[in-house]
């Protein structure tokens, strides 16, 4: 069975391809908001279905937009690819 830790890390891994596509049509900084954005609607997505049940998903709309009414392992799933691909971009720029 794989930790969860690892899945929240293995997020990162799947930022790459996307900051990489971003970088190369938008530029450095606009790589890393659109892996902000990607993972950040995704989370809210997975939170409304996770608390609708059997509710139609309109019912949740407004629910989960700031990021602390996710459990913890959602918000690391956030902030790991996040602050990853900030650092590829710093690390990119001085080099």
């Amino acid at each position: 069975m794989i930790p969860r830790y690892a899945k929240s890390l293995f997020h990162c891994v799947l930022a790459l391809p996307m900051q990489a596509f971003a970088w190369a049509v938008c530029g450095p900084w606009a790589s890393v908001l659109a892996v902000a954005y990607w993972f950040y609607s995704r989370e809210i997505v997975q939170y409304q279905y996770s608390i609708k049940g059997d509710a139609s998903t309109a019912t949740v709309w407004y629910k989960g937009w700031w990021p602390g009414e996710w459990d913890f392992w959602s918000q690391m799933d956030f902030i790991a690819p996040v602050v990853s691909s900030l650092l590829v971009v710093i690390i990119g720029l001085m080099i």
